[in-house]
C-alpha cells in the first residue's frame, strides 16, 4: 500500500498494485466532522494539497477479507490542487460479511472521497468492478468527476454517504458509465430545494445498462425514483446526458476491452477516449516472488463468480 499522510506536491505514479487486502493508495489524513447528520461539517486544516496520484494499476484489493477500503483513498479535507487521472482501478472486492454488500458506505469502493475531501480533479480514470460503487464521496465539495469510465458496481455507480447541508458537493461530466444493477445512486441524494443541481451536478453523461436498455436515479429527499428523461425535466439534472450503448469492444470478464470505437455515441456527450495502457509500471523487468495469501478469502477472488 502507498500511504501518504498530509503532505503536498507529492506524485504517486506508474505503480502496479495487486493481491492486497486493504486500500492500495492512501493519501491525506484530515478528518471532517459532524455533530449531527446533515448540518455543515467543520474541516480542520491540512496540508494535504497539489498532490497527483496517475498512471497506476491497481487490481484484486481487498480480496473479500476486509471492509471500507479503495483503490485510491483519500482524506485531503479542504484543500486545492489535488488531481486522480489516467488511473486504471478494477476488481475491488470487500469482506462479504461486512456491510458493503448491502451499502458500499463500510464497502470496497474503485475511487473513495473519505470525511470531507474536496476541490479534486478526477479525470480520465478506468474504474470497473468494484462490489461497492466505483466512485464514493463522504462529505465533502466542489470535487470535479469528468471523463472516466465508471464500470459495473454491484452496490451502485455513485455513493454518497455523511451528506451535509453545505451547497454543491460534486460535478459528475461526460463520464460513460456501463451498469447491470437497478440505480445507479446509493446512499443519501438530497434535493430539499427542488433542484438537485443545487447539491450535485450532472450533465453530458453516457449511461448503458445491457440488461434494461435504461436507467434509474434515486434520491432520498424526496424519495423517489426517476428516469432519465424524468430527472432531466424535473430537477434539471442530466442535462445534456444520454442513455445509449458505448459500443466498448468487449467490456466483460475475462476480456476486460473498453476501447471504443469512433462511431461510439460517447463522442456527442465531450467524451475524450484516453489510452488506459499507460497506467502501470512503465518497465516490467521486475518480477515480484510469490507470496502465499496471508488470510483465508471468505468468497471465490475469481471476478466471474463474485460479482
Amino acid at each position: 500500500v502507498d500511504i501518504v499522510g498530509d503532505a503536498h506536491h507529492v506524485v504517486i505514479e506508474h505503480n502496479e498494485i495487486d493481491d492486497w487486502y486493504q486500500t492500495a493508495i492512501a493519501v491525506g489524513f484530515t478528518f471532517a466532522s459532524q455533530t449531527a447528520a446533515g448540518q455543515q461539517a467543520t474541516y480542520p486544516a491540512s496540508l494535504t494539497h497539489d498532490d497527483v496520484i496517475q498512471h497506476n494499476l491497481i487490481h484484486d484489493i481487498g480480496r473479500g477479507v476486509t471492509n471500507d477500503l479503495g483503490g485510491v483513498y483519500t482524506l485531503t479535507g479542504d484543500n486545492t490542487g489535488n488531481i486522480v487521472q489516467n488511473n486504471v482501478i478494477h476488481d475491488i472486492v470487500n469482506d462479504p460479511g461486512g456491510n458493503g454488500f448491502v451499502a458500499s458506505y463500510n464497502g470496497a469502493n474503485g475511487i473513495y472521497f473519505d470525511q470531507g475531501t474536496s476541490n479534486v480533479l478526477t479525470k480520465n480514470n478506468l474504474v470497473y468492478r468494484a462490489t461497492g460503487a466505483p466512485f464514493q464521496q463522504n462529505m465533502g465539495r466542489k470535487n470535479d468527476v469528468e471523463n472516466n469510465i465508471l464500470a459495473w458496481g454491484r452496490d451502485s455507480t455513485f455513493n454518497h454517504a455523511l451528506y451535509e447541508d453545505a451547497g454543491l458537493w460534486a460535478t459528475f461530466k461526460s463520464n460513460v458509465i456501463l451498469t447491470d444493477r437497478p440505480t445507479l445512486l446509493a446512499g443519501n441524494y438530497i434535493c430539499p430545494a427542488g433542484d438537485c443541481r443545487v447539491w450535485v451536478d450532472f450533465a453530458s453523461n453516457l449511461y448503458w445498462n445491457p440488461m434494461t436498455m435504461s436507467v434509474s436515479f434515486h434520491t432520498t429527499q424526496p424519495n423517489a425514483s426517476y428516469t432519465l428523461a424524468t430527472w432531466q425535466s424535473m430537477e434539471s439534472e442530466e442535462l445534456g446526458s444520454m442513455v445509449a450503448d458505448p459500443k466498448f469492444t468487449n467490456p466483460v470478464y475475462p476480456t476486460d476491452d473498453f476501447t471504443l470505437p469512433a462511431s461510439s455515441p460517447a463522442t456527442t456527450i465531450g467524451f475524450v477516449p484516453f489510452d488506459p495502457t499507460k497506467a502501470g509500471r512503465t518497465s516490467k523487468l521486475l518480477t515480484a516472488p510469490p507470496v502465499p495469501d496471508a488470510a483465508h478469502l471468505q468468497e471465490p477472488a475469481s471476478p466471474a463468480t463474485y460479482y
